[in-house]
């Protein structure tokens, strides 16, 4: 779409420029000199495809809100410029405009993460699209049929701006489709580091925490026991492995909570990363039971939040194989 949607901005602007200076249907000449229309042609062409292209290139909310506005007051006001000074068919324009800034705006919207609650709101976005692009069609239609009925005299010029204007509203039902798919946060795993959406949360973690949310993320069902998560944890630096507990003794023994010490550890830990789990809307971390045995025997599970989703990635199956009985 970086690209795509600065190059249907100067193909629209294009289509005009062509067809008023050819005049196929000969109705409407062009209102200005020949040897104007090179200097001017050329200058715009220019702005129409830079100007949305500065705008899907910004990074920051600040920037791209106020060159979003800016450069869509210019190519609005260019379009009517036009249209009073050089062809009518310029005012056309406006619609085509106003479209394209609307694509700009469902991928930049997810791209920034300008939106908390994004079920919802992508959820009103998109039935706002799919309402414009079911009037954009319907006017389509309308021009078509025109066209047809030999309704419209200038079949010509009409074709050709009514197919761009068609690619202009498949381009408009991708981006929302696209904005539907991206409905919820997602969160991924790239080189052992946890991303929420583009965000590195892993940075602001500790490697403790990190490697505790990693073993859920890759485990079965995102649950871990005691047991497993020892297992995980052991693998990597931040778990000496003469800590590693004897989970069969205290499985067939009578054990107590307050007498198994890595049991006590792993808990405050992942109390720790419930706590930020919750803070960043990401999800929670809840036992599978209230009772502290049944804890270290069946663990615990890490569910996502209804707007948060876990990119589908390799599971961590092979470090479970060998569970004590």
């Amino acid at each position: 779409m970086n690209v795509l949607v600065p190059v249907l901005s100067l193909l629209s602007w294009f289509s005009i420029w062509l067809m008023a200076f050819l005049d196929p249907s000969k109705t409407l000449p062009i209102l200005i000199t020949v040897n104007s229309v090179y200097i001017i042609s050329f200058f715009s062409l220019l702005l129409e495809y830079m100007l949305p292209f500065i705008v899907l290139r910004q990074r920051k909310n600040y920037f791209f809100i106020l060159s979003y506005f800016v450069c869509l007051t210019i190519q609005l006001g260019m379009a009517y410029w036009a249209g009073a000074f050089i062809h009518r068919d310029f005012y056309t324009n406006h619609a085509q405009i106003l479209v394209l800034y609307i694509i700009i705006f469902i991928i930049q919207i997810d791209r920034l993460s300008m939106i908390r609650k994004r079920a919802l709101v992508y959820r009103l976005i998109s039935i706002f699209s799919h309402t414009i692009f079911i009037l954009w069609n319907f006017w389509l239609f309308m021009m078509f049929f025109a066209i047809v009925s030999r309704a419209e005299p200038r079949w010509i010029e009409s074709s050709v701006y009514n197919i761009l204007n068609l690619i202009i509203g498949l381009a408009l039902l991708g981006a929302t489709l696209w904005l539907n798919a991206h409905a919820k946060s997602r969160i991924r795993i790239i080189h052992d580091k946890v991303f929420l959406n583009q965000r590195d949360i892993s940075s602001i973690l500790s490697p403790q925490e990190n490697s505790i949310i990693l073993a859920f993320l890759r485990s079965h069902q995102n649950s871990l026991n005691c047991w497993e998560l020892s297992l995980v944890l052991r693998t990597s630096d931040t778990e000496d492995e003469s800590n590693h507990p004897h989970c069969k003794d205290c499985v067939e023994g009578f054990w107590k909570a307050t007498s198994c010490s890595t049991y006590r550890n792993y808990k405050n830990r992942i109390k720790d990363v419930k706590k930020y789990l919750e803070l960043s809307q990401i999800g929670t971390i809840v036992p599978v039971s209230e009772n502290p045995r049944e804890i270290k025997e069946a663990g615990w599970v890490l569910r996502f939040f209804d707007d948060v989703g876990l990119e589908k990635m390799p599971r961590l199956s092979h470090l479970f194989e060998h569970v004590p009985e």
